[in-house]
């Protein structure tokens, strides 16, 4: 099972998300936001991988009213940004994409408490000249 599909689960289990988990969580949106608008571009608007990945958080993390508009405006935010930045597919693209997922990557562990592997500090790619 990968770590994201574990860090769900932890989450399942830990119950409704608390205020202190809410920036984790705004933050894994807009991850999963930017990688859902990116895949759009390169894959077509029938790949909704990223999109379904984030209703299942929402589903697992139950936040509150308050939270859930935050987390929803995050990953609209992510998506909405991406689209600006790659209006077509490209290798800048699909590198945001890959710097999106691991950024994702290593918000998922935080939430699930495990300690992020060593990885290099995660930039977002600049946006296409």
């Amino acid at each position: 099972m990968n770590r994201l599909a574990l860090g769900l689960i932890a989450a399942l289990v830990a119950g409704p998300a608390a205020a202190g988990r809410s920036d984790h969580l705004a933050d894994l949106a807009h991850a999963l936001g930017r990688s859902q608008a990116i895949r759009e571009t390169c894959d077509g608007v029938g790949d909704q991988l990223w999109r379904s990945k984030y209703m299942r958080l929402l589903d697992l993390e139950r936040p509150d009213a308050a939270g859930s508009a935050r987390v929803r405006a995050a990953f609209g935010a992510g998506y909405a940004a991406a689209k600006a930045d790659y209006a077509a597919c490209s290798p800048q693209a699909r590198e945001a994409l890959g710097a999106a997922a691991q950024k994702g990557r290593v918000l998922a562990e935080r939430l699930a408490g495990d300690p992020p592997a060593p990885v290099e500090p995660v930039a977002e790619a600049p946006p296409p000249r």
